[in-house]
């Protein structure tokens, strides 16, 4: 049987009776899951998320994997442009800064 409140959690994200059924096999696993897919913004499913997690029996990934940089090229018909991605690992090129808080304001 879960506790509570991991039952509660996995409820919000969607779980079926018999996903969290199967999630007693592993409590842990699923708990870690269901706080990343909930602590993690821009994930247009988090229960379909935290479930894939759980059935590949691996524990997520704390922080930001390697390589991660955070922008992604959008790329045009001649060019393209830099913009902020929360899934991002495209390297910005030498020399450019991103905006910081000031400039963006201005």
């Amino acid at each position: 049987m879960l506790n509570p409140d991991l039952e509660i959690k996995l409820c919000s994200l969607g779980w079926w009776d018999s996903q969290r059924t199967k999630a007693e096999s592993n409590p842990e696993l699923a708990e870690a899951w269901a706080d990343l897919a909930i602590a993690t913004p821009g994930i247009s499913n988090p229960g379909a998320f935290a479930w894939s997690g759980f059935i590949s029996g691996v524990e997520p990934v704390k922080g930001k994997p390697e390589g991660w940089t955070g922008y992604s090229f959008i790329r045009g018909t001649h060019s393209g442009k830099y913009v902020r991605d929360p899934d991002g690992y495209d390297r910005l090129p030498p020399g450019y800064e991103p905006p910081t808080e000031e400039r963006k304001a201005s």
